[in-house]
């Protein structure tokens, strides 16, 4: 199992310190985990890096082609810049 980190940031015009709900799925939303990041502090155009605090299990090798993070914050004016997309690889030993 690997501990994954996800770069937040804040687009928005003040700084975020209200518990901010993160979502993310390893198999394209089949299975959902969320996480609540409870103080945030992320200034203006400012970035957090935040370790999931549940493990992702990559053991079995190959690519993971639909992982996703998004962020749900209560309020979010612009909600099309919440969701980040990418690939990863998994590999044993």
């Amino acid at each position: 199992e690997e501990y994954v980190t996800v770069t937040i940031k804040n687009y928005a015009g003040l700084p975020v310190s209200e518990p901010l709900i993160l979502s993310y799925s390893f198999n394209g939303g089949t299975t959902i985990y969320y996480d609540t990041i409870q103080t945030p502090n992320i200034p203006i155009d400012g970035t957090l890096n935040y370790q999931i605090t549940k493990p992702a299990d990559l053991t079995t090798p190959g690519w993971y082609n639909n992982v996703y993070a998004t962020t749900n914050f209560t309020g979010d004016e612009d909600a099309t810049n919440n969701r980040f997309d990418t690939v990863c690889r998994g590999h044993s030993g």
